[in-house]
């Protein structure tokens, strides 16, 4: 399931083994396993879907008197309200976990903390992302960096962030849903930066398809808008339905479009990983 994930997410057929997961999960003798794969639905089901999901992991890890699966799980908890625009509840389920947690696990929960403060205090997000480096993996640290490339950014700078090489360490460790918003991010400089044509280049060479996210209308209409902005710096028409596309992002109902509409991509990072039935648990 994972490494399905990791190829392409759900248009790689993670979505599947996921499923397949949950139906031995519900038979298996030890309840971190499907504490743990309730607790992975945010990596493949929409946030509205995903929410009870993650809410029954964190009352079964409680249950169970499982620590840091719950601290864990309200990790990925917090990453939901996140994206469904409840700030104060997933600042609530981030923090709740943050003295469990330690190492990779702890930097992510510290990053997503600081998207959720970002909106109303600059400083206190760039601290949690600070703390966040210091404890972070190597994939989850280009994703931080990028963060606060995406914090200095929405600062005005003398001068913006270079978020090129940030864009090619992640090709080397990211899954792709993070790859891509650092891609984004790197197109999104390249046009601020007045070089249109490589925008365009960056945006091709992404060739986002809607299958491959559970987000997948809103992801690609990320992308639409855009590119619409760079078509029209260069003085081009428009391709069919290239503005349809784009608009999507400002008729769409769905409650975590709000996390897409944003001028540049955070880069929220869900935690996920295998459980042992012997007792040891590794990310």
């Amino acid at each position: 399931m994972v490494a399905a994930y990791r190829r392409g997410g759900v248009g790689a057929g993670a979505g599947l083994h996921y499923a397949n997961a949950c139906g031995h999960a519900d038979s298996a003798s030890d309840p971190r396993w499907k504490i743990r794969l309730l607790s992975c639905s945010v990596l493949f089901f929409a946030p509205p879907v995903a929410l009870p999901r993650v809410e029954d992991a964190c009352r079964l890890a409680k249950q169970y008197d499982l620590a840091r699966d719950e601290a864990l799980c309200q990790a990925n908890l917090g990453l939901v309200y996140l994206q469904l625009g409840d700030l104060n509840a997933a600042k609530k389920s981030f923090r709740s976990g943050l003295q469990t947690l330690s190492g990779g696990p702890r930097a992510v929960a510290l990053n997503n903390l600081a998207i959720a403060v970002a909106f109303a205090d600059r400083a206190q997000a760039q601290s949690y992302l600070a703390s966040a480096l210091a404890c972070a993996e190597r994939p989850h640290a280009v994703a931080i960096l990028s963060n606060q490339a995406v914090l200095q950014a929405e600062g005005q700078p003398l001068q913006l962030p270079d978020f090129s090489s940030l864009a090619t360490w992640a090709g080397e460790d990211c899954d792709p849903p993070l790859y891509e918003r650092l891609r984004f991010n790197r197109a999104r400089s390249l046009a601020d930066e007045a070089l249109p044509e490589a925008a365009l280049k960056e945006i091709e060479a992404a060739d986002i398809l809607e299958e491959g996210h559970r987000d997948g209308a809103l992801v690609v209409a990320q992308w639409a808008r855009l590119r619409r902005d760079v078509y029209r710096s260069l003085g081009r028409p428009l391709p069919r339905d290239l503005d349809a596309k784009a608009e999507l992002l400002e008729r769409s109902g769905e409650r975590q479009a709000w996390l897409y509409r944003l001028r540049w991509a955070f880069c929220p990072i869900p935690l996920y990983g295998s459980v042992e039935p012997t007792g040891k648990t590794h990310e």
